[in-house]
């Protein structure tokens, strides 16, 4: 009958709107798998963009720092701090106790002032510099046939709101360095002479800080006047090399101390005060630096990598 009839259609309808229910649900399931295969590629590479952006982002910002002021206001910075460091060496040649002679820290302030805005300049505004120090060992080291050749020290410089003009100093050696080499191997220092296009002279005074002692791991110029020859502390040299140490006239004078060893200190320190002999090195005993690099961080997790000139 008629009932009978218009039932098996409304079944059939009702079958039907169910069937295109389940078709679409799949399609929709199948459109947001693929969304989201999508999204997780895009995130790939924007992960890898942001990576490879990262890598360069220390630089960079050294970049637009340095880039704030023109190459002739650069020229007038470094003009400036070279009179002001040749009056310091003309003073310091008169034998007057700089660091209790009123004119002397007058004048050695104006030259740290002056240097720091060199530094900033040239190396970007960063809260610390390092020098990764490449070493290459000779034959004649014991652990040569386990470890072979190749050893590497980082240093990190000293805040230069402390001592600026040793901490620059450094700085201008590793970008100019030429050559040198771990030459004396002492109970206390393990000293080192480097070469440099830059830096052919002496520090203009003895720049010291208390708040940058001679502790064991920290790096300091050798000699007095001190520099370029460097030496590491592998003691507490804070009598050695501190304050009224090595003369007797000059209650004050120190060391100029302008790093710390922040890698290498517990092996490859070790590894080059155990060459075989004590003193002067033989040439074939002397541990060659291959290689010196300044390293500016890159404002990821506290990582350093090369810096580049921006000028």
């Amino acid at each position: 009958d008629d009932n009978e009839k218009y039932g098996k259609i409304r079944g059939e309808q009702a079958k039907s709107r169910r069937n295109i229910l389940v078709i679409v649900l799949l399609c929709v399931a199948v459109g947001c798998f693929f969304l989201t295969q999508q999204d997780e590629a895009a995130g790939s590479v924007a992960g890898a963009a942001l990576s490879a952006n990262g890598a360069v982002r220390g630089n960079a910002v050294a970049k637009s720092n340095a880039a704030t002021i023109s190459s002739a206001e650069f020229e007038e910075l470094e003009q400036k701090m070279n009179a002001l460091d040749a009056e310091v060496r003309e003073i310091k040649k008169t034998g007057v106790i700089m660091e209790s002679d009123e004119h002397s820290l007058e004048v050695t302030k104006k030259l740290q002032d002056a240097t720091r805005k060199v530094i900033v300049a040239k190396y970007g505004q960063h809260p610390a510099y390092r020098i990764k120090v490449s070493l290459e060992f000779p034959p004649t080291i014991p652990d040569f046939a386990e470890k072979g050749k190749d050893g590497e020290i980082v240093i990190e410089m000293a805040p230069i709101d402390l001592i600026p003009v040793s901490v620059y100093t450094f700085l201008e050696v590793a970008r100019t360095w030429v050559g040198g080499e771990f030459h004396r191997n002492a109970g206390h220092v393990l000293q080192a002479t480097t070469r440099s296009s830059a830096i052919k002279q002496h520090l203009p005074f003895q720049e010291y800080s208390k708040k940058f002692p001679h502790r064991k791991g920290t790096v300091g110029y050798c000699g007095r006047p001190s520099g370029p020859c460097w030496y590491v502390s592998i003691k507490d040299n804070s009598v050695n090399h501190g304050p009224g140490s090595q003369q007797h006239k000059n209650p004050y004078e120190a060391d100029a101390n302008f790093g710390r060893i922040v890698q290498g200190m517990d092996d490859v320190v070790p590894r080059i005060h155990s060459t075989k002999q004590l003193g002067w090195l033989d040439k074939d005993k002397r541990i060659k630096i291959a290689k010196m690099v300044v390293m500016v961080p890159t404002g990821r997790g506290g990582a350093f990598e090369p810096w580049v000139p921006s000028m």
